[in-house]
């Protein structure tokens, strides 16, 4: 059987594009703990996350990371609306593509609820070549 390297897509020089970190649950406190547990540690300085080597470090580091302080770095919705308002707001200024990072471990949730109830909202759809939960061959 031939094997056959596929190269990653690539975009094209001049696109603007945003990846837009986002914590989407069942309600907003279980989205905000799960940003508090998954993404604390990108609250951090730069400088001192370039020194930090060990979990053991990052979790020292992160000791005084409040939930309410990832916010700053990451969506926090249990809204599907707010979530599409704040991609809008993204649109609006000028990104060519805006590429979605749930930082939570539910991740066949959040591309259902994405699908379903955000994009609709954009007047997106998914693009026929990417796999969809729920989409033959995905």
């Amino acid at each position: 059987m031939e094997r056959v390297a596929r190269r990653p897509a690539r975009r094209p020089r001049g696109v603007r594009a945003r990846t837009e970190h986002l914590a989407y649950a069942k309600d907003e406190a279980a989205a905000l703990a799960n940003a508090h547990e998954q993404w604390g540690s990108n609250v951090l300085d730069t400088l001192l996350s370039w020194e930090l080597e060990l979990p053991e470090q990052f979790e020292a580091a992160t000791r005084h990371v409040r939930p309410g302080d990832v916010r700053d770095a990451v969506l926090v919705s249990a809204d599907p609306r707010r979530l599409a308002e704040s991609l809008a707001a993204c649109a609006e200024l000028g990104f060519d593509a805006i590429y979605l990072h749930e930082v939570g471990r539910d991740q066949r949730r959040f591309i259902d609820v994405v699908g379903a109830e955000v994009l609709p909202r954009l007047g997106a759809a998914p693009s026929p070549a990417e796999p969809v939960a729920g989409r033959a061959g995905a």
